[in-house]
C-alpha cells in the first residue's frame, strides 16, 4: 500500500512540475516565434497553469505570420516533450510527456484554427484532451501497463 502511495506522489508531482513547465514553454515560444519575426510580444502567466501572449500591434501581423505564430505554442512543447520521452527511462516521467505532447501537438493544430476562426474557444480549450487520452491509454496498452 505505501509503495503504491508513494508512486501515486511521484506521478502527481511528475504531471503537475511537467504541466506548469509546458504553460512556460507553451507560451514562451509563441512570444518568441513572434519576436523572430519582428513584433513585440508580452507574455503573462495569471496563475501557474495558464497564460497568454499579447501582441500591441495585432492588427498589423501578416495572417501567415499569426499563423506561425499561432502553431509554435503547442508545437514547441509537443517536439521538446518527445524528445524528453525519448531519453528517459522512469517509467512515469514518460507516461506524463506522453500525455502532453500529444495534447499540445492537437493544441497548436486547434490554435491555429481558433486564430482563423473557425474553431470556437470551447474546442480549443476541450477537444484536445480526448485524443491525449486515447494516445496516452494505447502507450499504457501497448506497454503492458494496463
Amino acid at each position: 500500500m505505501r509503495q503504491k502511495f508513494h508512486k501515486f506522489i511521484d506521478f502527481s508531482v511528475t504531471f503537475i512540475l511537467y504541466w506548469v513547465a509546458a504553460v512556460g514553454l507553451h507560451e514562451m515560444a509563441h512570444a518568441l516565434t513572434g519576436q523572430a519575426l519582428g513584433w513585440t510580444a508580452s507574455v503573462s502567466y495569471p496563475s501557474p497553469f495558464a497564460g497568454w501572449v499579447s501582441f500591441p500591434q495585432w492588427q498589423q501581423i501578416p495572417f501567415i505570420h499569426v499563423v506561425l505564430i499561432a502553431f509554435a505554442g503547442g508545437a514547441t512543447v509537443c517536439v521538446l516533450y518527445l524528445i524528453l520521452s525519448h531519453y528517459t527511462e522512469d517509467w512515469e516521467t514518460d507516461m506524463v510527456l506522453w500525455f502532453f505532447a500529444p495534447m499540445h501537438g492537437i493544441y497548436a493544430i486547434f490554435e491555429v484554427g481558433y486564430i482563423m476562426h473557425v474553431i470556437p474557444i470551447w474546442v480549443l480549450a476541450s477537444i484536445p484532451v480526448l485524443p491525449a487520452v486515447i494516445i496516452w491509454m494505447l502507450k499504457l496498452k501497448h506497454e503492458g501497463r494496463i
